[in-house]
């Protein structure tokens, strides 16, 4: 969340994606007329979600990979929130935010995880 609205993503299971949309800085882009296929993941493993704004383009990276990127507005907007939602059961490893100057919010999430 920014200060002038939501930046929405949505990652799902591969054979689901024309059923998703983005959502940047006033543009909504639906997976039935653009391929969204690199934000169908396999959920058997934790995914590596990556924003990044620079040079007035923000480039979605999903799990390394360059997925999307979304111009930005030359309007400066800070960041006000993060909302984080799952269609069923999900779980988040960590969170990290950072700016030039380096890390300015990580969560330190523990996850000890142990199968007997």
């Amino acid at each position: 969340m920014h200060e002038n609205g939501p930046i929405s993503i949505v990652l799902t299971d591969k054979g689901c994606i024309s059923d998703i949309s983005l959502y940047a800085f006033d543009n909504t882009i639906d997976g039935k007329k653009t391929d969204l296929s690199g934000f169908g993941v396999d959920f058997v493993n934790f995914v590596e979600l990556k924003c990044i704004s620079k040079n007035q383009k923000l480039k979605i990276l999903v799990d390394g990979l360059q997925v999307f990127s979304f111009d930005i507005p030359s309007i400066s907007s800070k960041i006000i929130g993060l909302s984080i939602r799952f269609e069923g059961g999900g779980s988040v490893q960590g969170i990290e935010l950072k700016n030039s100057k380096g890390i300015v919010y990580n969560s330190n999430f523990k996850v000890n995880v142990s199968y007997k």
